[in-house]
């Protein structure tokens, strides 16, 4: 039997408005997450356990340096150093270099880059030509977003009350060259974050005195003394290292 043409169209029409719908439904659930991120940080885990980009959606590659921009390796050269380990062992040596986009600490044996069997707590690097200090990197902080207790920040500032922090992180965007296709480019950016010792507590930080003061908490009315009487003015990088060794001093 033949269905008339217009029981044909009222199919047609049921089963597209069903298609349409599951679309909407999917990219409604996507961009839910999507319109809220986490300035902190440029990607989130999905249920299937792989991380995907924040505003793409698309999975995300940690690992990935193709088209990368500069070096994956924390300073080119191989540094002279130290390495402390978790079982209370020092290994001193000329011939380390980290890898922050893998999170890895190398060391040279034989030509090779080799990765060190026993966990390792903080490294210092030095820098070869004046022979003082390029970099002290350590992890076991709390973890927060995509970082874990394994994640190396390096100590920018230290004492018995906040540690201030680096962590370099992967930054993506898309470049076009014309006559091109679109490519994809990484590059290295710093995030801040503050330790709080005390209540064993990590916190993102921005630049802003608004957020520095969410960060360290019951200290925050010593922002506005760094900054005289600017509240509102953004601090220098020197400006927030000032600010966690006062405190520190207190």
């Amino acid at each position: 039997m033949k269905i008339p043409f217009n029981q044909k169209a009222g199919i047609l029409a049921f089963l597209l408005s069903f298609v349409c719908l599951n679309n909407g439904y999917s990219q409604y659930a996507l961009n839910t997450h999507l319109n809220t991120p986490d300035p902190a940080q440029s990607s989130f885990y999905s249920p299937d356990g792989k991380p995907h980009d924040n505003f793409t959606g698309m999975v995300t590659n940690f690992n990935d340096v193709a088209n990368m921009k500069g070096s994956p390796f924390f300073m080119a050269e191989w540094l002279k150093g130290v390495v402390y380990f978790k079982n209370g062992k020092q290994y001193n040596t000329g011939d380390l270099q980290f890898d922050w986009v893998k999170n890895e600490l190398h060391f040279r044996h034989n030509g090779k880059a080799c990765i060190f069997v026993d966990s390792v707590d903080e490294f210092i690097l030095f820098d070869t030509g004046a022979n003082r200090l390029a970099a002290d990197l350590r992890n076991g902080y709390p973890a927060i977003g995509l970082q874990s207790k394994t994640s190396f920040y390096q100590v920018v500032a230290s004492g018995a009350k906040f540690h201030l922090l680096k962590y370099w992180a992967k930054v993506e965007r898309e470049i076009y060259n014309y006559g091109d296709a679109y490519a994809k480019e990484y590059s290295k950016s710093a995030n801040w974050y503050i330790y709080d010792v005390k209540n064993n507590r990590l916190r993102y930080s921005t630049l802003k005195p608004a957020s520095v003061k969410k960060a360290i908490g019951d200290f925050g009315n010593n922002v506005n003394n760094v900054l005289g009487q600017k509240p509102n003015q953004r601090l220098s990088e020197d400006s927030l290292i000032t600010l966690i060794n006062n405190l520190n001093s207190l």
